[in-house]
């Protein structure tokens, strides 16, 4: 497949005419030979330090407005005790499990709650949480301190002394968003675990931070935990939820056979947004994008279009009998203070006008009739109405994301478009904040304006700049990862959910830190908080594979005949030699006498030259709990497509395998992800300047009393050809 042009934008007008002319050969031979599988010595060093805990981190997401590091440490080993006040509030109760759970689960550290004061001298370790109005000692403490309570009810005020914390703000909400940034302040020290001092004022830049996705069949405890876990764990405090596919009790006829969901399944979801301070803006797509009324061949008669059953007829009364039926139920099952009736790409699909076109209502006649009948509806029950504003833009008016045919229809739709709907105004183009002239268009005019984008690190970024800057609502984070929301076992989207973490960082700080600059990574965050990483606590000793005799490529490639072939621009040159500790793992870097320092196995992308199809590591009989691989992969293949295994041979003769899956395990060198055991271990740079990458690929050890007699690698011969330059063992 060959795609050439401009994705999702049309050609510039004064962009040139291209012509290119593709020539293939008749036959094609493969310029590579696999061989018999390869059996070599791999003699295992010992090392004190096979792992080694990592720097305390040096940032906290997102960024707060005043941060000041004061240089202590509380170790937490003796154990932690909270205080929450007498007769707190579900909210503290929230925050107070919230904390001990991580303390727990992460960072093997027990703490204990007290619903009670703390004493006049708190004990080390001790965590004071208050809310202002029901518990003023550790807002008076902060005082002392030179630390206000801000003035917004998401703010909070932090201190790490030298033996205790304190955490304070006029909310309960503001002292779980408190509880979260004390958890970045969590490390590892000379004495375990420990509290880094710190002295933390803050408060958003925005109000509405939210995140929009879909439902999905049996996906209610995926987007719980992505509510505790992605959103209110980074200060993301709305969920706009597409729910359409919910199985409605008043129309039990739709249910989707892919991405119906039932109700106790969404009913997980309630439960989760209400305990972690997010508010659950229900969404249910209306004249657009409003397939889901004619699932299974249901509701033709009120189709706009029925032989393109994609919008509802405005001019027919039973479409208002129908949608209101499935609105009000909703609106019972969520009680929800928002609703986001969708309305957008209203003419995107089939004939618009078609049944109505007799009413002589023009296309923007029907749009406002719908909005206003459906606004009316929702203001009757006192629920506000958010809606997408793409509709309402020409292109002179917006970066992209701009339907109206003409400045004129656009600036007609929008003077009768009722004032108090929220627009949420979707761009996912990546211009600079000033170049978002929609959202001052939108405020301008009276609207409360939340901007919507999507993954791009610069759309997220200079969107969520442009709404501070003209102090809009808020900023919404878009997710089209299919009607079914999974992150488990779903490693192609995660990118989309990794930008959850950009996102909450943008639209709470204003920081306007390119991505690239910022001192962390968000894909590496969303891979710890959602697998729950466990960090180093303690140096791990074991040993390194001696890998020479098998190394059977060049790391550098002078003459086209090294790497994979691509030349002396394009190879591996820049990886330092010798022992290099990699994030958290020490590996040996070694060359052999040929001057190779990889194992390049077969693969049907490979150069010239011979590449055996396995190797056999023989170790001689070594224990261990964990073997990490630094590995990459020749080229990509198909996503989640079995590229070869690792196989790890005891020796009682029992043998214990994995699979190494393209996007899941294994990744190729230009790629920019990482899986749930696969994290990116170095990043370099080619000498032509692309960016280059390995991967620190793991291995758990189910029977580390056995002795391992070999590890064997083998290729299934895709493009994806395993390629593995050291191996460690831990002990």
């Amino acid at each position: 497949m060959f795609w050439f042009g401009y994705l999702g934008r049309p050609i510039p007008e004064d962009g040139g005419i291209y012509e290119i002319t593709m020539s293939f050969p008749e036959s094609l031979s493969p310029a590579s030979e696999t061989v018999e599988p390869l059996t070599a010595s791999s003699e295992p060093h010992a090392t004190e330090e096979a792992r080694v805990p990592g720097p305390q981190r040096d940032y906290i997401i997102p960024e707060p407005k005043e941060l000041a590091y004061t240089g202590a440490e509380i170790p937490l080993n003796g154990g932690v005790v909270v205080y929450t006040g007498p007769d707190p509030g579900p909210g503290i109760e929230t925050a107070a499990e919230f904390l001990v759970r991580d303390l727990r689960e992460i960072y093997r550290t027990e703490a204990r709650i007290v619903r009670g004061p703390a004493p006049a001298d708190p004990p080390q370790g001790a965590i004071l949480l208050g809310e202002a109005g029901r518990y003023a000692e550790p807002a008076e403490m902060l005082e002392q301190h030179g630390l206000s309570l801000p003035d917004h009810e998401e703010g909070y005020a932090l201190r790490v002394g030298d033996r205790y914390a304190t955490i304070a703000a006029n909310t309960e909400q503001g002292v779980f968003f408190g509880v979260t940034t004390l958890l970045q302040l969590v490390g590892t020290g000379e004495d375990g675990v420990v509290l880094r001092g710190a002295e933390i004022v803050d408060w958003p830049s925005l109000d509405f931070r939210g995140i929009h996705a879909l439902s999905g069949r049996d996906a209610g405890d995926q987007i719980s935990k992505a509510v505790r876990e992605l959103m209110a764990r980074y200060k993301l405090n709305s969920f706009i939820w597409e729910c359409q596919y919910i199985i409605w009790d008043n129309a039990p006829e739709l249910e989707h056979p892919r991405f119906g969901m039932t109700k106790d399944d969404a009913q997980k979801v309630i439960e989760a947004a209400d305990r972690y301070f997010v508010d659950l803006i229900p969404l249910i797509q209306s004249l657009g994008h409003s397939e889901w009324i004619f699932t299974g061949g249901h509701n033709l008669d009120i189709a706009e279009d029925p032989e393109t059953p994609y919008a509802y007829m405005v001019t027919n009364p039973r479409t208002y009998e129908f949608i209101f039926t499935i609105f009000q139920e909703a609106l019972d099952f969520f009680e929800p203070t928002g609703f986001h009736i969708g309305h957008d790409e209203v003419t995107m699909r089939g004939r618009f006008p078609y049944r109505s076109a007799d009413s002589g209502m023009s296309v923007t006649d029907l749009i406002i009739k719908d909005i206003e009948k459906l606004n009316d509806w929702f203001r009757e029950r006192e629920v506000d109405v958010y809606m997408w504003g793409d509709m309402f833009l020409h292109s002179s008016e917006a970066s992209d994301a701009h339907f109206a045919p003409s400045v004129e229809i656009a600036q007609e739709r929008r003077e009768r478009l009722p004032r108090d709907i929220i627009i949420t105004d979707w761009h996912y183009a990546t211009v600079e904040p000033e170049e978002f002239i929609s959202i001052p268009l939108w405020i301008g005019e009276g609207f409360q304006t939340i901007g919507a984008g999507w993954y791009r690190p610069r759309n997220i970024k200079n969107l969520a700049l442009a709404c501070i800057q003209n102090d809009a609502l808020g900023y919404l984070q878009t997710t089209w990862a299919g009607f079914n929301f999974a992150i488990d076992n779903n490693e192609a989207q995660w990118f989309q959910y990794w930008s959850y973490i950009t996102a909450a960082h943008y639209a709470w700080s204003g920081d306007d830190t390119p991505l690239e600059d910022l001192p962390f990574v968000p894909k590496e965050e969303f891979l710890n908080t959602w697998f729950r990483t466990q960090p180093l606590l303690e140096k791990r000793e074991g040993f390194h594979l001696d890998l020479r005799e098998a190394y059977n490529r060049s790391l550098v490639d002078e003459d086209g005949s090294g790497w994979l072939g691509f030349g002396p621009q394009n190879d591996f040159r820049n990886l330092p030699e010798g022992d290099v500790l990699l994030g958290e793992t020490a590996f040996r870097l070694d060359r052999n006498e040929q001057g190779h320092g990889a194992i390049v196995l077969a693969g049907m992308m490979n150069p010239a030259g011979e590449f055996p199809e396995a190797v056999t590591l023989e170790t001689g009989g070594v224990s261990a709990s964990e073997l990490r691989f630094l590995m990459t992969a020749a080229f990509p293949t198909r996503e989640q497509r079995r590229a070869g295994t690792i196989e790890v041979h005891y020796a009682d003769g029992e043998v214990e395998s994995m699979p190494l899956n393209y996007g899941q395990q294994l990744f190729a060198f230009g790629d920019e992800r990482a899986g749930g055991i696969s994290r990116i271990a170095w990043e370099g740079e080619s000498a032509d300047g692309s960016p280059i990458r390995l991967w620190d690929t793991l291995w758990m050890n189910p029977h580390p009393e056995r002795e391992i007699e070999a590890v064997r690698v083998s290729s299934t011969g895709t493009e994806a050809a395993p390629v593995i330059l050291a191996i460690t063992g831990v002990k």
